[in-house]
């Protein structure tokens, strides 16, 4: 190899290395609990970001039939690049003890403090089955993705009405095997195409974080809340 070409590969081994993001071992997780109504406690995990610098929150909701291994993968990917991750089993049942999903949510990220001057929160709703509607009215939450299945689609997001003063940013990740119809009212929720992800697979939500596919969720998601917590490309 001449003088050249070796300069020429250090240079670009150099600068590849200058784009990965630095293996820096994140803080250990915290599990929490939660008092959501009386005599009803939940299980959380937080996880802290790798740094503090821009650090925002998401809250991660799954049901508590999910592999708690593939949330913790999910939660340690999004901490590494900066977001304080509050993971919380949702409630299985209905009735006359359990809150609603709007008192739930606000009790939540209350218990998640603000880690910059401007609060910016994200939500996943992870293989939940028939989670809340997208809703104009959000204020809670900065960015909300969805993992979840293809029903959202003709239960939600037909609605358009009052969509200009949204402000919210929603996503989508739908396993299916069928392809998706992206509609005009959806893309209207969802402001551009690239916040649809269709998952071409048999797999019920519950069980794509145990499959192959599990690292497009979460690069999904890093990106995603990179996008609309923190205004990157």
């Amino acid at each position: 190899m001449s003088v050249s070409a070796r300069a020429a590969f250090l240079i670009l081994s150099v600068l590849c290395l200058s784009c990965q993001r630095p293996q820096v071992e994140s803080p250990p997780p915290v599990p929490l609990t939660f008092a959501i109504a009386p005599g009803h406690v939940i299980a959380a995990t937080l996880w802290p970001p790798q740094s503090n610098e821009n650090a925002q929150n998401i809250l991660i909701l799954t049901p508590v039939a999910m592999d708690a291994e593939a949330v913790a993968r999910l939660a340690r990917r999004l901490a590494a690049y900066d977001y304080q991750v509050l993971s919380v089993q949702a409630p299985a049942c209905k009735d006359s003890t359990m809150v609603e999903w709007p008192l739930l949510l606000q009790q939540l990220a209350a218990g998640m403090p603000a880690l910059s001057a401007t609060r910016k929160d994200g939500l996943v709703w992870l293989g939940i089955q028939q989670p809340p509607c997208p809703t104009v009215e959000d204020t809670l939450f900065r960015a909300v993705l969805y993992m979840t299945d293809v029903e959202i689609l003709t239960r939600c997001c037909r609605d358009t009405t009052g969509l200009d003063s949204l402000k919210t940013a929603y996503g989508m990740i739908i396993p299916a095997a069928a392809p998706l119809e992206s509609t005009p009212d959806l893309l209207r929720w969802l402001r551009s195409p690239e916040n649809l992800v269709w998952l071409a697979t048999e797999h019920a939500p519950l069980k794509v974080m145990e499959s192959d596919m599990e690292p497009i969720v979460g690069r999904k998601a890093q990106l995603f809340f990179d996008r609309y917590l923190k205004g990157r490309r």
